[in-house]
């Protein structure tokens, strides 16, 4: 267990530093959290890199019976920039899972069909 513990703050202040050294977020989380990113610590950053490293648009055509929530259905993040939009599902690569209210702490792998496409948004689980 310690040792989880260990590797996990060592993977966390790795991701800080890089993010730290890059200066900028990543666009991504400026897209969210607007001017309010240059006040989230570099834990928060960090934590932030790994929600994003974790969830991957895949092409997964719809199955008969399939029960994948839509995004469509998940609130948008709006609490740093009123009035925030969700994605264009047009354009499926595009999504930023940080705009969606997910659980990212999760045991299990989560599933989400990006309205009107073949398209899923994959969060992996937590490790």
């Amino acid at each position: 267990m310690k040792r989880n513990i260990l590797i996990a703050l060592f993977l966390c202040g790795s991701l800080a530093a890089s993010a730290q050294s890059n200066n900028s977020p990543d666009p991504r989380i400026t897209a969210v959290y607007g001017t309010f990113a240059s006040k989230l610590s570099t834990e928060q950053l960090a934590w932030l890199q790994v929600k994003l490293q974790r969830s991957q648009v895949v092409l997964e055509p719809y199955a008969q019976g399939e029960t994948y929530p839509r995004l469509s259905s998940l609130k948008v993040v709006d609490k740093y920039i009123p009035g925030l939009q969700a994605d264009n599902f047009a354009q499926p690569q595009q999504v930023n899972p940080l705009k969606y209210v997910i659980s990212f702490q999760e045991q299990k792998d989560l599933r989400y069909r990006i309205d009107g496409t073949d398209y899923v948004l994959l969060i992996r689980k937590k490790n």
